[in-house]
């Protein structure tokens, strides 16, 4: 696959268990998600969450402070995925992920704060789906597939 200049990189990584939220160094994703995430093999378009920096400096700049992955992502980047449309890929790594839909707002976000969905309406994330799966590290870069 040939790819375009370099959008960015990796910020963090996370997996959710059953028990809560993990950040890791690495994760491992196919078809069916990121591997050991609780929604793994659930539904393969909104198994891998992805968000950016951008959605986070939103929030703060409305003071409202919240730690990185309480938006319940798998990926946060360092530039705007709203730059991003559906059917873009972004290889990262060995690792292709397909931008699939735009995350709706859920009513969780009400616990980080009663402003939150309003504010993230529009940003707080998008599904991907892993078409080239592997393990995608942090600080890894991330292209744009052409």
């Amino acid at each position: 696959m040939k790819t375009s200049k370099i959008l960015g990189k990796v910020l963090k990584l996370y997996i959710s268990d059953k028990i809560g939220r993990n950040e890791l160094n690495e994760i491992s994703v196919d078809e069916n998600g990121a591997i050991n995430d609780k929604y793994y093999k659930k539904n393969p378009n909104r198994a891998i969450l992805i968000s950016s920096k951008i959605s986070y400096d939103l929030v703060k700049k409305n003071n409202i402070n919240i730690e990185y992955g309480s938006l319940k992502e798998n990926i946060i980047f360092d530039f705007d995925i709203n730059t991003l449309n559906i059917g873009d890929k972004l290889q990262i790594e060995e690792v292709v992920l397909e931008i699939i839909e735009n995350c709706t707002i859920c009513n969780e976000l009400k616990t980080i704060d009663d402003t939150a969905p309003q504010l993230l309406e529009s940003d707080r994330g998008m599904f991907v789906k892993a078409i080239k799966a592997g393990i995608i590290k942090n600080d890894s870069l991330v292209y744009r597939v052409l």
